[in-house]
C-alpha cells in the first residue's frame, strides 16, 4: 500500500491491515502533526518533574522547606552519614582530622511547603484547567489555542528560574498549571482529526 511517500510493506502492512497502524492512509503531514504533538507532549510532561529533580538547590536558594543534616560540599564520599543526625548540633558535630565538616545543616525541599507546591498549587489548578480547556477545545483555534499554552508554560519554567521568593516560585508553578493544561485537550482533538 503506497500513498503520499509512505510505504507500508511486511509488519507494518499487517498491522495496517488490522487498523492498528494509520500512518499509511493519513500521509505525510499528519505524521508529522503527531510529532509535533508527541514533543509537545514529551515537554509537558517534563515540565512537571523538573520542580522534584531541582528542589533541594532551589529550597536552599530561596531558604524554604524544612532544614536537615545534609553532605557539605565534596563529602558526598565520605563515610559519614549525615542522615543520621537528628538535631543541628549533632550534624555540625562531625569534622575532618583538619577539622573540616563533613556535614551542614540546611533546607532540604522537603515539608509542607514543598508539598503545597507539588500538589494543589499545581494539580488541582491543571485538572480544573483542563475540564474547562476540553470544553474550548472544539469551538476555539486549536493550533493557536495550544501553541500559545506551550508558549506560556515555557515562559513559566523560564521565569522560575529566575525566582527569588517562594511566593515567586508558586504562582508561577500556578500559571504552569494553566498553561500545561491546554496541551493534551487540544491534542486529543487534532490525533482525531487527523487519524
Amino acid at each position: 500500500v503506497r500513498r503520499s511517500g509512505w510505504t507500508c510493506s511486511g509488519a507494518s502492512a499487517l498491522l495496517w491491515s488490522m487498523g492498528a497502524l494509520g500512518f499509511c492512509q493519513a500521509g505525510s503531514y499528519p505524521v508529522y502533526v503527531l510529532c509535533c504533538l508527541l514533543a509537545a507532549y514529551l515537554l509537558n510532561q517534563l515540565d512537571r518533574y523538573v520542580l522534584a529533580i531541582v528542589i533541594q538547590p532551589l529550597a536552599q536558594d530561596l531558604e524554604f522547606g524544612d532544614r536537615s543534616c545534609l553532605a557539605a560540599g565534596g563529602a558526598e564520599g565520605s563515610k559519614v552519614q549525615c542522615r543520621n543526625a537528628s538535631s543541628q548540633e549533632s550534624c555540625l558535630s562531625f569534622h575532618s582530622e583538619n577539622q573540616t565538616r563533613y556535614c551542614q545543616w540546611n533546607y532540604d525541599g522537603t515539608g509542607w511547603e514543598y508539598q503545597i507546591m507539588a500538589g494543589p498549587v499545581f494539580v488541582l489548578v491543571y485538572t480544573l484547567t483542563g475540564i474547562v480547556v476540553g470544553f474550548m477545545a472544539d469551538s476555539v483555534n486549536r493550533k493557536n489555542f495550544l501553541s500559545a499554552s506551550v508558549f506560556l508554560w515555557s515562559l513559566m519554567m523560564f521565569l522560575m528560574g529566575f525566582a527569588k521568593r517562594y511566593w515567586h516560585l508558586v504562582l508561577l508553578r500556578f500559571g504552569q498549571g494553566i498553561s500545561e493544561a491546554g496541551c493534551t485537550p487540544f491534542a486529543i482533538s487534532l490525533i482525531v482529526d487527523y487519524f
